[in-house]
């Protein structure tokens, strides 16, 4: 005799399937992580913005400009 035939698989099948969705169900809500690139780990990540463009930071010394009015401020994409 084999083990199968002790399985009652309508009992089975029904009972795997409210387990899934038990699973399912009870999994814990992901949350969206912000990394914000700096001197230190700015060469292991690529970025990606909402229109789905892949970029990434590379890190330049420049000079400041005397004149205030030549900084230009870009917004964020939200």
């Amino acid at each position: 005799m084999s083990v199968f035939s002790y399985i009652s698989w309508p009992a089975f099948i029904i009972s795997f399937a409210i387990g899934v969705f038990y699973i399912y169900i009870s999994l814990p809500k992901q949350r969206i992580v912000t990394v914000y690139p700096t001197q230190d780990n700015a060469d292991y990540f690529n970025f990606r913005d909402k229109a789905h463009n892949c970029f990434r930071f590379e890190q330049e010394m420049k000079e400041c400009p005397a004149n205030d009015d030549a900084l230009k401020t870009i917004p964020m994409q939200t």
